[in-house]
């Protein structure tokens, strides 16, 4: 005797196509509370971020095309950029964010308040460095990128991370080159 399927009735229908919504909306607004997608927004211009690193770098003894290199570097100033591990412009995890700030990880999507924490966190392994004797521009792109804790375990050589496929500008960085970044003006 032949299997016979039971028709569907519309009422069960419609409340699994209502159990459905509601589980993917719960899913989505749990994913943005938590953290993990992005929130939309718009991406500043780049004579903006300029002018904030600008007036901001020389308080954490940086050098402001450094830190102008290490943002397009690391997200092209995109304020939502994201992996796995990190978020925002300066592409902070979470671990370096709190090394640095006791504000909440969620407020590394203001793209100012990320290069804030991302300039605490350049100075952070700069002052690692400098206990090191071993400060140069070319070794705290390697710390920021790669962790202070790694670039000592390969004896305080940039060098060394090269074959890891940097994008351009870190290349550039950790051979102790001038970024291959324009400046906007004004």
């Amino acid at each position: 005797m032949p299997h016979r399927r039971r028709k569907a009735s519309l009422g069960n229908v419609r409340y699994w196509v209502k159990f459905s919504a509601i589980t993917a909306l719960l899913v989505v607004l749990a994913g943005y509370l938590s953290g993990y997608v992005p929130p939309p927004g718009f991406k500043p211009s780049q004579e903006e971020v300029w002018k904030y690193v600008r007036t901001k770098a020389p308080a954490y003894h940086l050098d402001p095309h450094f830190v102008y290199a290490i943002a397009m570097a690391e997200s092209s100033l995109r304020p939502n950029a994201f992996t796995f591990h990190a978020r925002g412009m300066m592409q902070l995890s979470r671990a370096a964010w709190e090394d640095v700030s006791p504000e909440s990880y969620r407020h590394a999507w203001n793209w100012r308040m990320n290069v804030h924490v991302g300039l605490k966190y350049l100075q952070h392994c700069r002052h690692f460095l400098e206990k090191h004797n071993a400060f140069s521009y070319a070794n705290l792109a390697a710390a920021y990128h790669y962790g202070p804790a790694a670039l000592k375990k390969r004896h305080f050589d940039a060098q060394a991370f090269l074959p890891h496929k940097p994008n351009k500008i870190y290349h550039a960085l950790l051979n102790g080159e001038a970024p291959p970044v324009t400046i906007p003006k004004g």
